[in-house]
């Protein structure tokens, strides 16, 4: 009798951390997430001293808005990518698609 209780309290101790582990390898094959984000138009900005990226980003946001013409000439070309080429789907675990420049 007593080794019979023994044997379900093991098994109990023995369940919770397999279960989380299933759950956590098993878990991306039926949960599916897309993010679908704007990248910052501060990201590679220099923020001034005085101002959060908070204000930044609204400031970015309000010029990006104007739909002024250019009263002055362009800076000079900027060399081409070394490379660029699109990704997806690595395999079935790490879904994922996407350009790359270099």
């Amino acid at each position: 009798m007593m080794s019979r209780k023994r044997i379900l309290i093991a098994a109990a101790v023995l369940a919770v951390p397999v279960l989380a582990v299933a759950w956590w390898l098993g878990s991306p094959l039926f949960l599916d997430t897309t993010v679908d984000e704007e990248f910052p138009l501060s990201a590679d900005a220099v923020i001034p001293g005085g101002m959060t990226q908070a204000q930044v980003e609204d400031t970015m946001a309000t010029m990006a808005m104007m739909d002024d013409a250019m009263t002055e000439p362009p800076p000079p070309a900027q060399p081409s990518p070394v490379k660029a080429g699109a990704f997806r789907d690595a395999d079935s675990f790490h879904k994922g698609e996407g350009s790359a420049t270099l």
